[in-house]
């Protein structure tokens, strides 16, 4: 479910969440009869994907600064050359 999450979340392919589609429902009809099982397992999976792109924009957001502080190192650098 995860994976559904994610790629819904980022645009992927349909024709990759349609097959994901096509496995989650078989699971369902095999979990039919324990209906709070899956709600568990979908809410379980919502939080795992939203650790996923919280981690992924923690990542792009300490890059920016990493670039930043590099950009203003050089920028120093080359003022005292000067």
């Amino acid at each position: 479910m995860t994976s559904a999450f994610l790629c819904a979340q980022c645009g992927i392919d349909n024709e990759v969440i349609d097959n994901q589609a096509a496995y989650l429902r078989s699971w369902m009809k095999a979990l039919k009869s324990h209906t709070r099982l899956v709600i568990t397992a979908a809410s379980q999976a919502r939080k795992a994907a939203d650790l996923i792109i919280g981690e992924k924009e923690s990542v792009e957001v300490t890059a920016a600064k990493v670039d930043a502080h590099a950009s203003q190192l050089h920028a120093d650098a080359m003022a005292r050359c000067r």
